[in-house]
């Protein structure tokens, strides 16, 4: 018979359970990621291909051992910009966000939870059933003086979520501003979507932009047949890296072809010199197993050079179908035989600081036979039909066009003034915006017309609703299927028992403990490990939504996987949790009898009552899907798969540390899982402040994690760059404002629900700073709205005289702060003269980084046309290279090209 104990435990409600298991549930996870943390030393160090595929961190000099998980926080900015700007925007907001977390966390330390410990309730004391309880915001007595202390907490944390918005957002906003005038090619670039239909050739877009064409150098429409393109691209890219494969395998084999044959010259020289038989026969026995050895490399080599002679017949047939779309679309593409390189190179600028040593590359020698000659000699031939088809497309003056081009400028001022021009009275046709990255452009997309996209849009969030509503249903199914077999799992455990519980108390002994601490696990961790693994689904399920939207460039994909990532996550496990607990039934129906009746104050004292019924639940969640996540991330589970994926197909470590090398980091998951948590968090920053600590722990090893795998995980990725059409962190301290708005109303509703003298000052207090936070954002995105999306002209950025990292000071005379002897020149001015005073931010962040307005700006280039396989780059520009400069012709036929569709690019160039 089940124990009485056991049982009892279940009879108990949710947040019982989660209260009874938190300590235990935070002890499990804490046990985890130190193991992880202790044994990743080791394991780095036996499989480098795996955990560090990418080092670039200087080698640490002299004997002093530094752990690794410190020495990732003792680099500077300038390794992280050698990653990519947004790297360096990530992790300046890293810093800043962990100095946010760590100024709630003090408070709470040592304000709230004291406060809360020492409250003055004595009625409800009974059902506190752990020290847990005591820590929150319902031990103290309503109507006590005390209740004034988190009050003013609200206060503090309001005004210091503010200044961490409008600090950061302003520095974002110098910082993108100075990406914006790099010279590269898409700051000279203006894009024009949703041409007209019956703009249908090159000559009627040049009349319809004849006034504005002061500045404009070139128009290079994109080809109607832009998504048939871009799938013999794709092919055309398979084939490449076929070819590369191949290349590498035959040069192996060749290798073991030559040592075998050099084994048999070895071993009969040997049994020539020597007189014993048994030598002889010995070595006549390895030099029979090398001739099979080479004979067998001899065959697969002449086995493989006729896949690579197949491969060569392959984009020779690709070529010809690519000119004959260009030849029936009357497709001007003479400006592409101009183009030296693949990639076109840079502009001249700032070409010079890419120049690297190309690895040497050793051709192999195919010998033809003699009918695949004659079949070549044929496709040669061809290129007599293709120069006639190039010289067609010139002299035909009817050029069509497909519904998106692109415009060449002078400069990036002229650019800049071009996107914000309006070309005719309805703005969306067409419409002109900021370029993409030529490398991140979405060719298969590019081409949608304005009724397409707009069908596809409304399917995608059609889709997106029926996921979010089966997300919510499924996830309730699951868990009350767990919650009902729960019991049928605790009578394996009753076999441990001595059934000497009573109903209220356990007997003492190490089996019957061992039994109650495994039953409130099952009744907690079991239900949260379930739902974490069932969420950890949603980000790839988002992302093919995102696909179906037909956004033209990698960046923007970016930014809506995370918008509707975060805004499932706050939906799922937040705001739907807190006003309808109960409307999901016991078997995971939704009870529609609730919602007839529902009203507002209703839904308002749903959130004063649950915000302080569900917080355990909440803070176990927390723990449980982002505590150990960044230890696990750590473990690189699809580099583990790539390499055993490897393996099993017996390819060469050359071979299998080539995707791994490839792995680039997902900004927009980490972002909305830490925004998510972040939000979490805030709801319930008052009323359950030890929330605030178990975050700032979380979010410390999420920088630490993430910084690893920035510097030697991950490579520099074409979307690391931060371009025109990324305003992925912008987007991000959006979201944290959200949650503080969350915060001020599920406090506010906790107080409406006490109805006390002291709680209605409460609510006045949460109402004013809600206004007021909401009219001081209003007034800096109004203030810095046109500069997320446009070049300032003028020369000076810096109208406001950021000082983030500096002190606050009237005085004409500046000091650096990474220079000693200013520093100790402005320590003295510190203590003499009251007016310079210095934030805990700008304290914090003044012993990390250099000064902020400052920070390094840099560029990722790729040797390749594709995103897979491919050499990628990242320098640091100097200040030469980001000003305002007009381009050469040279620089206008390689810009011209960048913008070209690849496949026009990639057939001119096959042999």
């Amino acid at each position: 018979m089940v124990s009485i104990k056991i049982l009892d435990t279940f009879q108990e409600t949710k947040e019982q359970l989660f209260e009874k298991s938190f300590g235990s549930t935070l002890l499990t996870n804490i046990e985890i990621c130190a193991a992880i943390f202790l044994i990743f030393p080791f394991l780095k160090r036996l499989f480098p291909s795996i955990f560090s595929s990418q080092n670039h961190l200087p080698q640490q000099s002299g004997k002093i051992y530094t752990p690794w998980f410190i020495d990732v926080f003792q680099q500077p900015l300038s390794i992280f910009s050698t990653r990519g700007n947004l790297t360096t925007i990530f992790v300046v907001f890293q810093i800043m966000l962990l100095s946010l977390n760590f100024f709630i966390a003090l408070i709470s330390v040592t304000i709230l939870i004291p406060t809360y410990y020492n409250g003055t309730d004595a009625s409800q004391s009974p059902n506190y059933l752990t020290i847990w309880s005591k820590l929150t915001l319902s031990h103290l007595e309503t109507g006590s003086f005390m209740n004034f202390i988190p009050i003013m907490c609200i206060i503090l944390f309001t005004i210091y979520i503010m200044v961490f918005y409008s600090e950061f957002q302003l520095i974002y906003i110098i910082f993108r501003q100075k990406c914006v005038k790099r010279n590269i090619p898409q700051n000279y670039v203006v894009q024009l979507l949703n041409i007209p239909s019956h703009i249908n050739c090159t000559q009627e877009l040049q009349y319809l932009l004849e006034p504005i064409k002061t500045g404009i150098k070139t128009i290079i429409p994109v080809p109607k047949r832009s998504f048939d393109l871009s799938k013999l691209n794709t092919q055309i890219n398979l084939l490449k890296n076929k070819q590369e494969t191949l290349k590498i395998y035959i040069q192996r084999c060749q290798a073991l072809f030559v040592y075998n044959i050099a084994r048999v010259k070895s071993y009969t020289l040997q049994v020539i010199q020597t007189d014993n038989i048994k030598l002889q026969n010995k070595y006549n026995k390895y030099i029979v197993n090398s001739k099979n050895q080479a004979e067998k490399m001899k065959k697969i080599i002449q086995f493989k050079l006729k896949d690579f002679e197949n491969t060569i017949i392959q984009l020779k047939t690709i070529k010809f179908q690519i000119y004959k779309i260009q030849f029936e679309d009357k497709l001007n593409v003479n400006h592409i035989y101009n183009v030296t390189t693949l990639p076109p190179e840079l502009p001249s600028i700032i070409q010079p600081t890419f120049y690297y040593v190309e690895r040497e590359q050793n051709d192999i020698n195919l010998k033809y036979k003699d009918e695949f000659v004659e079949q070549q000699f044929l496709y040669d031939n061809n290129q007599l039909i293709f120069k006639r088809i190039s010289c067609i497309s010139e002299q035909n003056i009817q050029e069509s066009i497909g519904s998106s081009a692109f415009i060449i400028c002078e400069s990036q001022a002229i650019a800049a003034e071009k996107q914000t021009t309006l070309i005719s009275v309805n703005q969306k046709l067409p419409q002109a915006c900021n370029a993409p990255n030529p490398q991140e452009i979405l060719w298969e997309n590019i081409n949608v017309s304005y009724n397409k996209k707009i069908i596809k849009r409304i399917i995608s969030f059609v889709m997106s609703i029926c996921l979010l509503i089966f997300y919510i249903i499924i996830q309730y199914e699951i868990l009350a299927r767990v919650k009902q077999n729960q019991i049928d799992h605790v009578i394996f455990f009753d076999l441990l028992c001595s059934n000497r519980c009573s109903n209220y108390q356990i007997s003492g002994s190490l089996h019957c403990d061992v039994c109650d601490k495994i039953t409130i696990m099952l009744g907690t961790y079991l239900p949260s490990f379930v739902n974490c693994i069932f969420m950890s689904f949603l980000p790839g399920l988002i992302e093919k939504i995102v696909k179906l939207m037909s956004l033209n460039s990698i960046s923007k994909n970016i930014n809506m996987k995370f918008k509707i990532l975060f805004i499932f996550l706050i939906l799922i496990m937040g705001i739907i949790q807190l006003i309808l607990p109960d409307l999901i039934s016991a078997h995971g129906y939704i009870d529609f009898e609730l919602l007839k009746d529902f009203n507002v104050e209703q839904i308002i004292n749903n959130i004063g009552i649950n915000v302080t019924n569900q917080q355990f639940t909440f803070i176990n969640y927390i723990i449980n899907k982002y505590f150990a996540f960044p230890a696990l991330n750590l473990l690189n589970f699809q580099g583990i798969y790539n390499w055993i994926i490897s393996k099993c197909k017996n390819q060469s470590s050359l071979e299998s540390n080539v995707e791994n090398r490839f792995i680039s980091f997902d900004f927009s998951k980490q972002l909305a899982y830490s925004s998510h948590m972040f939000v979490i968090g805030l709801i319930f920053a008052i009323n359950a402040p030890v929330t605030n600590l178990i975050i700032l722990i979380t979010y410390l090893m999420m920088v630490i994690t993430d910084r690893y795998s920035l510097l030697y995980q991950n490579i520099p990725d074409i979307t690391s760059d931060l371009s025109a059409q990324s305003n992925l962190l912008f987007n991000v301290i959006g979201t944290l404002f959200i949650g503080l708005i969350l915060m001020l109303v599920a406090i506010s509703c906790h107080y409406y629900v006490l109805k006390d003298v002291i709680s209605t000052i409460g609510v006045i207090t949460c109402i004013i700073c809600l206004v007021l936070s909401l009219l001081y954002k209003i007034v800096i995105d109004n203030r810095y709205k046109r500069a997320l999306n446009e070049m300032a002209r003028g020369n000076n950025l810096l109208i406001h005289n950021l000082q983030i990292n500096a002190f606050n000071t009237k005085q004409i005379n500046k000091f650096d702060l990474n220079n000693t002897q200013n520093a100790s020149q402005l320590n003295d001015l510190l203590n003499i003269q009251n007016e310079y005073k210095m934030n805990l931010l700008d304290n914090l962040l003044k012993f990390v980084y250099a000064d902020l307005t400052d920070l390094p700006i840099s560029l990722v280039q790729m040797k390749g046309m594709n995103l897979q396989n491919n050499e990628r780059h990242c320098r640091v520009l100097n200040k030469n290279q980001i000003q305002i400069a007009q381009i050469d012709p040279k620089d206008e036929v390689n810009i011209i090209a960048s913008y070209t569709h690849p496949a026009l690019l990639q057939a001119a160039k096959i042999d």
